[in-house]
């Protein structure tokens, strides 16, 4: 059987990944996932971590006992490659001001 490009299937759970900016990871957002029955709107909450796992009950595969698994959305954080003099600014003081190490 040919593998999904999108969704792994481990017993009748379902994974998939979702990229998401820096400010959604931070700030909270609403974000549509794909899921094997359509396109399901999560809420990604403030201060997301990368690599978290956000559960959709019942979107996973169905069972043997009449059940439908979970499915599981790993979050991505896309970082932006360049910074504009001015962004680096911002995120430095913005560094400064949470008192994150630089």
């Amino acid at each position: 059987m040919a593998r999904h490009p999108k969704f792994e299937r481990r017993g009748d759970d379902i994974y998939s990944s979702l990229p998401i900016s820096l400010a959604q990871a931070l700030l909270g957002s609403k974000r549509a996932v794909e899921t094997v029955d359509g396109d399901v709107e999560v809420k990604i909450p403030a201060g997301t971590q990368p690599g978290a796992l956000l559960r959709l009950r019942g979107r996973g595969a169905p069972g043997a006992n009449g059940k439908r698994g979970n499915h599981y959305v790993r979050i991505m954080v896309e970082l932006p490659s360049k910074l504009t003099p001015k962004a680096r600014d911002l995120f430095e003081q913005f560094t400064q001001e949470a008192g994150l190490e630089t």
